[in-house]
């Protein structure tokens, strides 16, 4: 056995000796294979831990409807029929979806936010205490909006990260005051940078900040149990 293994050693070495240009070319192109599909694999497992990150980030098993238009006659009614949403429609998916764990009215308008000499246009969302934990969303400073925010209607907002940079630059932004459509809120929190597909940096404020405003955009989130 072992004067075997000698003799296919030395065989071998002899062919590798007698064509080194072919010999080194078939092990540049075995060792190129290996790389290629190590860095393939590579770039997938980073490519999918980015995308989950991504979408946690959005909110974890959250569902959302936006209003829209009927695009057929729905119980005999005209093609076209703009579908809103209201607070019995939230109290339907809590009370027969039984896989919800939890769901949120959002209402979004587009309105400017001001401090001192500074002003930008952003989306404005009015949102339930739930929604915090519903979007994954973390303060950097302060502290998200609660139950008594909206209870007592306080005219409180959490700013996302870069409307805080906007207007705020490097300075602290919870407890001062700015004015969103006109109206003052104090702030009470802003969101920590996350990693999210969109340029996602609303303003959050509860929902019954909306009831004076015109109308706006509504929508529901839920998140699956």
């Amino acid at each position: 056995m072992l004067t075997m293994m000698k003799e296919i050693t030395r065989e071998s070495w002899t062919a590798l000796a007698r064509s080194r240009t072919r010999s080194l070319l078939t092990m540049l192109g075995i060792v190129w294979g290996i790389v290629a599909v190590t860095l393939l694999i590579a770039y997938g497992s980073g490519f999918r831990v980015v995308l989950v990150t991504a979408f946690n980030a959005f909110g974890k098993s959250t569902v959302v409807a936006w209003p829209a238009q009927t695009s057929e006659q729905p119980g005999g009614q005209r093609a076209g029929k703009v579908v809103k949403f209201e607070l019995a429609d939230l109290e339907a998916v809590r009370n027969e979806a039984n896989m919800v764990k939890q769901a949120c009215l959002e209402t979004v308008k587009w309105l400017p936010v001001a401090y001192l000499d500074r002003m930008v246009n952003t989306a404005t969302r009015g949102v339930c205490a739930d929604y915090g934990e519903m979007r994954n969303e973390h303060a950097a400073e302060g502290r998200w909006l609660n139950s008594s925010d909206e209870v007592e209607r306080r005219r409180v907002v959490f700013l996302g990260y870069r409307v805080k940079e906007q207007l705020f630059s490097g300075r602290n932004a919870v407890g001062e005051t700015v004015e969103i459509g006109g109206m003052r809120f104090t702030v009470v929190g802003v969101m920590d940078r996350k990693m999210q597909f969109s340029n996602y940096s609303p303003a959050m404020i509860a929902r019954c900040s909306f009831h004076s405003r015109p109308p706006a955009i509504c929508g529901i989130r839920a998140i699956r149990r």
